[in-house]
């Protein structure tokens, strides 16, 4: 007897409340299936982290709290020489932009392989943060959105989803949805927006 090809409908909510509509992996995995454009925008009371995505990759992470911001960041993890973290320091301070990851490229302060691992462990532990809020909200809102010189991770979704999920094992097992967890190659899938 053959495979079963049957296949559940892949349903994303455009909204809902992370814990009870749809948990943060099997959400991510699902995005990445349909090969989403647009922004996943996670919400808790006042703190909104809005993760870009292109083509079923996580690319960046715009928030509205500046201790989120990728160059605060690298600043805390003590990441770079302290002549760079001086100057990295004075840079953001003056700083209006809630992205300041291009400052880190344009100063040229880690190389492109080095940039492109610290980008992913920041979205890494934004990721395992927002994981964690049981009284989140989420929107997906369509549409690509101008990055301009930030530095993009280029993470897939289904591979986040699949990460998060193995990083933030739930209590009692869930099921990831259809496709996630055999991650179904992105080529299959035709590229849509949401």
């Amino acid at each position: 007897m053959g495979a079963d090809t049957r296949q559940s409908p892949l349903t994303i909510p455009r909204e809902g409340r992370l814990g009870v509509t749809a948990g943060l992996a099997g959400l991510l995995g699902r995005l990445g299936l349909v090969r989403a454009t647009g922004v996943l925008e996670i919400t808790r009371r006042k703190l909104v982290r809005r993760f870009v995505l292109v083509a079923g990759r996580l690319e960046q992470m715009v928030s509205n709290a500046r201790d989120d911001r990728f160059a605060d960041w690298l600043l805390t993890t003590h990441g770079l020489r302290s002549d760079h973290q001086q100057r990295l320091a004075t840079l953001t301070g003056s700083s209006e932009s809630p992205l300041t990851a291009a400052l880190v490229a344009a100063e040229s302060f880690l190389d492109e392989g080095a940039l492109g691992t610290r980008l992913r462990e920041w979205l890494e532990g934004l990721l395992v943060d927002c994981a964690g809020w049981r009284d989140a909200t989420f929107e997906i809102r369509p549409g690509r959105v101008e990055l301009g010189a930030e530095p993009r991770a280029a993470w897939p979704l289904l591979d986040a989803g699949l990460w998060l999920a193995r990083a933030c094992p739930p209590a009692r097992r869930v099921r990831l949805p259809d496709g996630i967890e055999g991650a179904v190659p992105a080529e299959r899938m035709p590229e849509v927006d949401l």
